[in-house]
């Protein structure tokens, strides 16, 4: 049985939790990397075992599921209503029906199942002098001291450079087991179902050209086009960042050719001034201001500039340099970087995010002069880097929302961070702008797995525009400094992952409400040695 027809045909009639998206993933990241010797922790009627087994049968190694199919190690140390569910089960049958899998798969020569504990395997495996583990799957016990026992046992069996999933982060249990992790591998990505979705722009190049970080904004005619910064002659002398336009729909298509976006360069600036991250808002009149970032290579701080594009031929009817904050009136009188800021129209007002948490908004005229400078109170916290940037605020039923990155650390051998794709809403309360929700975890992170990427950079998803309409949100982003992706979310599914409760973001009620079957929302893998996104 080939792993299509597995995924797509065997693997619902299994018990358990595994998707076919998560199925081909394990297929593929062992056949890629020729892994040879496996471990799962936690193998129940054998979904994610049986997809590791088809692949490792190509492999010429082998894998074991270790489980014990007993009540006590599944439920020791869980919640109650964890405890409850598992007392209704018949483990015996569970067993049976794995071992049929594998039978009825015809990979029982490669994959087996130890009916032992965790605990009691990894004794047996030490014995044993057995080979260190090119891929190891921990799916056990999803209690804080399971889950910790798990990572402190078993990772350091597995070699430099093997795979190490982690599922279920998403649960508050494992958080001190991911904690663990983490200092171990030098690299972690977090997976969710929205990740699936995405998927990168074609757009066509010329030369040697990358365009990345996108923003969209339509015309007065109703065309959606999509900003993005161009890189172009990257590592030579004559490198320069611009923007330019493509014309596309919802579908990610470009429907036409691309427009060059003429930015005027600053007065009397000390070299050619490059422009970057774009950011689109159409205007009351159906003209679009578009912001970005300028800066003069090596010679100024960046710098948060504005023209006004017109909205029917897109071309440029003004530049301004708003003044606030570190920023002046031209790039290289900055006394600090400035960039991301993201703008909204608030009935006849022009407001802009300096920062996002707690939020500073400015109130701007229509020259670009500063009014009025509005200071929230609440903040939220969020464990993966500082709030900044995003998509510009999109009002949905009564709450602006905003896709907003952060960063954390990636590599520290040179500092390098992968960044994080997330949502948050505010509203305006007695005259200042509050948030009110914010993601529990991000939507989307960085990766270079199948993906053009540049070393000397981060990982990178780079929201920077986003439209709202019939319950669904088209955002799009920046990937890696090289590529414009576009994802597809509906409106329901940003309520449902984000949360009221903004001292606690990462906490899934839900989750919790529901022990197994709101499971399988997400994974982590790892590699250990050189970075590896899974």
């Amino acid at each position: 049985m080939t792993i299509n027809q597995f995924a797509e045909n065997f693997l619902s009639g299994m018990g358990g939790w595994c998707t076919p998206e998560k199925a081909l993933r394990i297929y593929d990241i062992i056949l890629e990397r020729n892994l040879k010797v496996g471990v799962e922790i936690g193998v129940f009627a054998g979904r994610s075992l049986c997809a590791a087994g088809i692949a490792i049968s190509n492999t010429g190694g082998e894998i074991i599921g270790i489980d014990p199919y007993q009540y006590e190690p599944a439920a020791d140390d869980e919640v109650q209503v964890n405890q409850d569910w598992w007392a209704k089960l018949d483990y015996e049958q569970i067993y049976q029906e794995a071992v049929r899998h594998i039978h009825t798969l015809d990979i029982a020569r490669t994959t087996s199942i130890v009916r032992k504990t965790s605990r009691d395997a990894y004794i047996a495996h030490k014995a044993s002098h057995h080979e260190p583990i090119d891929f190891l799957h921990i799916d056990g016990n999803h209690s804080q001291w399971a889950s910790s026992f798990d990572v402190v046992t078993w990772v350091p069996e597995v070699r430099t450079g093997g795979i190490i999933c982690m599922d279920d982060v998403n649960w508050d249990s494992t958080a001190i087991a991911q904690t663990l992790l983490s200092k171990k591998a030098d690299f972690l990505c977090f997976g969710s179902e929205e990740e699936k979705n995405w998927s990168l722009f074609a757009l066509p190049r010329m030369g040697n050209e990358a365009f990345f970080n996108p923003t969209i904004a339509r015309d007065k005619q109703g065309q959606l086009w999509l900003f993005a910064r161009r890189n172009s002659e990257r590592g030579t002398a004559n490198e320069y960042n611009d923007i330019v336009a493509y014309p596309i729909n919802r579908n990610g298509e470009v429907v036409g050719q691309r427009k060059e976006i003429y930015l005027p360069q600053g007065h009397g600036l000390p070299g050619r001034e490059h422009f970057e991250d774009p950011r689109a808002l159409v205007l009351p009149s159906g003209n679009i201001l578009l912001t970005y970032c300028t800066f003069i290579p090596h010679g100024s701080w960046a710098h948060q500039a504005a023209s006004v594009l017109n909205g029917h031929d897109l071309s440029t009817m003004g530049r301004f340099d708003p003044v606030h904050g570190r920023n002046y009136t031209q790039a290289n009188v900055n006394d600090g970087h400035e960039k991301n800021w993201v703008w909204f129209y608030d009935q006849t007002r022009l407001m802009s995010i300096y920062r996002h948490n707690p939020l500073e908004v400015v109130h701007w005229d229509g020259s670009l002069e500063k009014v009025a400078v509005l200071n929230g109170k609440k903040t939220a916290t969020w464990p993966w880097g500082e709030i900044r940037g995003g998509t510009n605020p999109v009002l949905v039923d009564g709450l602006w929302w905003v896709f907003f990155h952060s960063s954390t650390d990636w590599r520290a051998t040179d500092g390098k961070r992968c960044y994080h794709m997330a949502a948050l809403a505010f509203a305006e309360e007695n005259g200042v702008f509050e948030l009110r929700r914010i993601s529990r975890k991000p939507i989307l992170s960085g990766t270079y797995h199948g993906l053009r990427y540049d070393p000397r950079f981060p990982i990178c998803v780079f929201p920077g525009g986003a439209e709202h309409k019939d319950g669904e949100w088209f955002v799009v982003f920046g990937v890696n400094d090289i590529e414009c992706a576009w994802i597809k979310i509906s409106h329901e599914q940003i309520i449902r992952t984000t949360t009221e409760d903004l001292s606690a973001p990462t906490q899934d009620a839900e989750a919790k409400a529901t022990p197994r079957k709101r499971r399988k929302r997400g994974k982590r893998a790892t590699r250990r040695g050189k970075p590896l996104l899974a």
